[in-house]
């Protein structure tokens, strides 16, 4: 139920495989790689290889708990593979609160679940989104749960979060914007 997801920017690229079955093979082979690494940068093309393409911005978001007893106290990471300059990062904490830090820490001090998204963007304009589904626990359930699995406290937890996804997907719908949702405390 807790963990990661990821939504790349753009669709991933076409990669064309080479067998090495024989000796002509590996002289085509060599051949347009000799060809490709003589094409000057600007004029490098995509014939559904990567050869002299740069590789595909990425972006890894991470947390060094996803559950606990609420105030639940978080630490998060971030990182990039391939960026092109400066990378700027935003995280939404699902709480009202959002940090431009690249490992920012944060509390969530209301139990209820969480999905924190991590925007990353580089100097050229790829953006990469992680999200993370976080639960802090009210703390008497997380001390039971921790003593003895008690799927009360489980089958409870479960439907908090279809709870918050219905209220999360209605107010998406009702104004087309980010909603503030904050945690799912009862009333």
């Amino acid at each position: 139920m807790l963990g990661r997801t990821t939504a790349p920017s753009r669709p991933g690229a076409r990669r064309a495989g080479v067998g090495l079955a024989s000796g002509c093979t590996l002289l085509a082979l060599a051949l347009v790689l000799i060809a490709a690494s003589r094409l000057p940068a600007g004029d490098k093309k995509d014939n559904g290889f990567f050869i002299g393409h740069d590789a595909e911005f990425e972006a890894d978001a991470d947390a060094d708990v996803y559950a606990g007893p609420a105030p639940l106290a978080v630490k998060f990471s971030a990182s990039t593979q391939h960026a092109s300059g400066r990378v700027t990062y935003r995280w939404n904490f699902d709480d009202g609160t959002t940090s431009t830090e690249q490992n920012p820490s944060h509390s969530f001090r209301r139990h209820g679940w969480y999905s924190v998204i991590m925007d990353a963007r580089d100097a050229a304009g790829h953006t990469y989104r992680m999200n993370l589904l976080l639960h802090a626990w009210r703390p008497k359930d997380w001390e039971r749960l921790q003593a003895h699995r008690d799927m009360r406290i489980m089958r409870h937890a479960t439907r908090e979060l279809e709870r918050k996804r219905e209220r999360d997907a209605a107010a998406s719908g009702a104004n087309d914007a980010p909603a503030d949702t904050g945690s799912t405390a009862p009333r």
